[in-house]
């Protein structure tokens, strides 16, 4: 499982992603993406979101819960409502809503002088492929993918 990182280990204040990456198409996104523009549950803790996951898993049903955690109903409780406060932390502080998304932009490596070499059996992983090792222009790529079959 991949290490989430929500905090900045060094001073402690929220961290930002920058850069997403596809090792299937060799894509690289970047913008500036906040953990809390993924939705309500990014903001929640490794506990917390384990908890959410044995509720819902369970039902809701909290002697589920309670025989799964192996602890009692006021300790259920307590974490239900730690979650429940968790979730409804930004509406309580009067903070404005989570921004939206960023736009964005795939940024294509820099072009080589290169000449394309653009073969009739090409596919869509092979034009992107072209394209990210500069091969390609974006628009000459978009070009082939337009005559590819079935687009």
């Amino acid at each position: 499982m991949p290490i989430t990182l929500r905090q900045c280990p060094v001073c402690d204040d929220p961290m930002v992603v920058r850069e997403f990456y596809c090792p299937a198409c060799d894509v690289t996104i970047r913008g500036e993406f906040e953990p809390g523009s993924a939705g309500p549950f990014s903001q929640l803790n490794d506990e917390q979101l384990a908890f959410l996951n044995l509720f819902v898993t369970s039902r809701g049903n909290m002697s589920d819960v309670e025989r799964s955690l192996g602890v009692s109903y006021p300790t259920v409780r307590a974490k239900l409502d730690d979650l429940i406060s968790a979730l409804t932390e930004r509406e309580a502080s009067g903070a404005p809503p989570a921004p939206p998304a960023p736009q964005v932009i795939a940024t294509p490596p820099p072009q080589t002088e290169q000449e394309p070499s653009a073969a009739p059996f090409m596919n869509r992983r092979d034009i992107l492929a072209q394209i990210s090792e500069g091969k390609l222009s974006v628009q000459e790529g978009m070009d082939m993918m337009k005559q590819l079959p079935g687009e």
